[in-house]
């Protein structure tokens, strides 16, 4: 699943969920606790691609993005 938060032309915010079990409440959790913990990167990048799976995330931004 990807959720697309703006649009997309060499620049943009996304986070790509990798879950092999679907568990809403404890994606709901993990993406809330990512998102507060990414926030100011979020908003301050304008190319930026978020990972996230079973307990952990990774970031991937791009050249020129912040």
């Amino acid at each position: 699943m990807i959720l697309e938060l703006c649009p997309l032309a060499g620049k943009g915010r996304v986070i790509l969920l990798r879950y092999q079990i679907l568990d809403w409440n404890k994606i709901a959790a993990e993406l809330t606790a990512t998102l507060e913990a990414t926030s100011a990167e979020f908003e301050r990048a304008s190319a930026l691609l978020i990972v996230l799976s079973e307990g952990q995330y990774r970031i991937r931004r791009w050249m020129g993005s912040v």
